[in-house]
């Protein structure tokens, strides 16, 4: 996850930020058991690796940035039982906490304030059902 200024979040502070924002967000963080894949993905060399176990990094610690740099990632999981609602508490969450300057905060803030005033949105499964139809073609039922 990146700031608006372009700096990284450590995954600790996204996942401990996420279960106190209401509703709660659930994440997976860290390098999820598979600290080869971590590594690949952050494109971490061996002596990436080695300097951060220098610094005192651990597999379940909350060391998630040395030198400004990621040592674990944040992971969303969507399954069955996933509501459309999930997705887009997920997707304000960061934009709200991590994308936006304190500027652009407040004006969205206020601006989804007046409109939850004039204007309802329209229920889940109709946002679902829209969404759908525009990743895969067709009509809403």
């Amino acid at each position: 996850v990146l700031r608006h200024d372009g700096s990284y979040v450590g995954y600790a502070e996204v996942g401990k930020l996420a279960a106190l924002h209401r509703p709660p967000i659930q994440l997976r963080t860290g390098c999820c058991c598979n600290p080869g894949g971590c590594q690949a993905l952050l494109k971490m060399s061996e002596a990436d690796v080695l300097r951060a176990v220098a610094a005192g990094k651990q597999c379940g610690d909350q060391l998630d940035l040395i030198g400004g740099r990621p040592t674990g990632l944040v992971r969303a999981s969507l399954g069955k039982d996933s509501i459309w609602e999930d997705v887009e508490h997920l997707v304000a969450f960061i934009e709200r906490t991590f994308v936006l300057g304190p500027a652009e905060r407040a004006a969205r803030t206020a601006t989804a304030a007046r409109e939850l005033g004039a204007e309802r949105a329209p229920n889940t499964a109709v946002r679902a059902s829209q969404a759908a139809c525009a990743l895969f073609g067709g009509e809403p039922a």
